[in-house]
């Protein structure tokens, strides 16, 4: 995505090529748009293809600029 990007730490390359964590919050996705609803957006479809045993990832971030821009 052009308008987006993940950035990732507490993360190591194996000697297969996979990523491995180290646990806790390890990546970061960030995007941009014309409303901060539509960043949010964005920045969630990048991580859709990102998932690892036991991974989990937020889905409230950015809920209180949503609603000041809404109101």
């Amino acid at each position: 995505m052009a308008d987006g990007k993940v950035f990732h730490a507490g993360t190591k390359l194996a000697d297969d090529d996979r990523v491995l964590t180290s646990g806790g919050r390890v990546l970061c996705a960030t995007a941009l748009g014309h409303t901060v609803a539509e960043a949010q957006k964005r920045a969630y479809a990048l991580m859709t293809d990102i998932r690892w045993d036991g991974s989990f990832s937020r889905n409230d971030i950015g809920w209180r600029a949503i609603e000041r821009e809404q109101n």
